[in-house]
């Protein structure tokens, strides 16, 4: 498999695990939180077994650089809580596409940090997924259905938030390994999901 074939292969891997991850957001009644804390709990497991196995788990506290990264944890936290929030108050798909805004984010944002010049083609791409939510929601649509207009609004702050942790991942993977700077962050998003999640029992999503 040449490395064009492998990437889009990878692609759609990923583009199906996302999905199904939204389906668990949507099937299981229960607060966002709960749903999140078990998702980076497994994570954060996972990525320490391998890395362990790997030989680069002492990795993890070395560098001076793991305060930030944890910390950076809070946002990749709320961001799935707020992308699972607006799958459960719409749908699977409302959650998905308006998700799928944050390269719009990504376009206008990463000029502003890292003073880089804006492309007229990141622009007119960025219009296209604009365009692209207001063919799919309407605003008809939103105001006789209140569930697709918090469902949207739920995503697009979702998406907001991803843009900033990938902008912010852009320079943090210039000094920490790929895998540690994750684990970090799932260690962050577990602590932070800890301190915003129900304190007493689970709370059930009624229907």
């Amino acid at each position: 498999m040449n490395d064009s074939r492998q990437a889009l292969f990878t692609l759609h891997i990923a583009i199906l695990l996302f999905s199904i991850s939204g389906l668990f957001g949507k099937l299981l009644p229960i607060d966002p939180s709960w749903t999140v804390l078990g998702r980076t709990l497994v994570g954060t497991t996972t990525l320490i077994l391998i890395l362990a196995f790997t030989g680069k788990v002492r990795r993890l506290f070395v560098s001076g650089q793991w305060p930030v990264n944890v910390m950076l944890g809070s946002l990749l936290a709320v961001h799935w809580i707020t992308f699972f929030q607006a799958i459960q108050v719409s749908s699977v798909a409302i959650g998905l596409l308006s998700f799928s805004s944050f390269p719009v984010f990504v376009t206008l944002l990463e000029p502003l940090l890292f003073r880089e010049r804006l492309r007229w083609l990141d622009m007119l791409t960025a219009s296209g997924v604009v365009a692209g939510l207001f063919i799919v929601f309407p605003f008809s649509s939103m105001n006789t259905e209140r569930g697709i207009a918090e469902g949207v609004g739920w995503g697009i702050l979702s998406a907001f938030l991803f843009a900033i942790l990938s902008l912010a991942n852009k320079s943090r993977i210039q000094k920490t390994d790929a895998m540690v700077l994750t684990c970090l962050q799932n260690i962050g998003a577990v602590i932070t999901t800890l301190l915003v999640m129900p304190k007493v029992g689970v709370s059930i999503i009624a229907d």
